[in-house]
């Protein structure tokens, strides 16, 4: 009994120490880190989460430097670790969330990964109907994906529900304007 709250307590320790790194954009530490985690708490969701936004990191670092084989190795584990985070906690809206904005940002490497993030946030407006965030972030995924009707229909729909949302009023207005709607940005 001891030893396994000391695995659990050490693996906690671990997964605080990679979510500081990953804030502090130390992502191979951070992997590190949250890989450790997992093999001492396999079945903590949040973990798994966490060490998907470590491989994102380093994704876009590869992408950046145009390495191609380092840019796939950590794109898998991106998609690995959140098929896991879903698997362990599939109503998580929180989480489902996070992964759909990791999956919006792979989506400046591959295109499909903008479908997936849609298809994440699409499936999260049923289960939160009210969650203003979500048709915000559904709302930028698909100007990113250059749908800006749906763009900016889920961006209304984030402003009604919250009319003080200043991001979401911003990204609407931007597409507003893009589009040559001025008068209504």
């Amino acid at each position: 009994l001891l030893l396994s709250i000391h695995r659990y307590w050490y693996a906690d320790i671990l997964f605080a120490r990679g979510k500081q790194l990953n804030r502090q954009a130390s992502y191979a530490a951070a992997l590190k880190d949250l890989s450790s985690a997992i093999s001492y708490s396999p079945n903590e969701a949040l973990y798994h989460n966490e060490l998907a936004k470590s491989a994102t990191g380093l994704t876009l670092l590869a992408a950046k430097y145009k390495e191609a084989t380092v840019e796939a190795r950590f794109t898998g584990l991106v998609v690995t670790q959140a098929e896991i985070s879903a698997k362990l906690s599939p109503r998580n809206i929180v989480l489902a969330r996070g992964r759909a904005i990791l999956f919006n940002q792979l989506g400046s490497t591959n295109k499909k990964f903008l479908v997936k993030s849609i298809e994440i946030l699409q499936r999260l407006t049923r289960l939160a109907p009210t969650d203003t965030e979500i048709f915000y972030y559904l709302g930028l995924t698909y100007a990113r994906a250059g749908d800006l009707n749906n763009a900016t229909v889920s961006l209304i729909k984030s402003v009604n529900m919250k009319p003080d949302y200043k991001n979401a009023r911003l990204a609407l207005a931007t597409i507003l304007i893009e589009e040559g709607k001025k008068d209504e940005a």
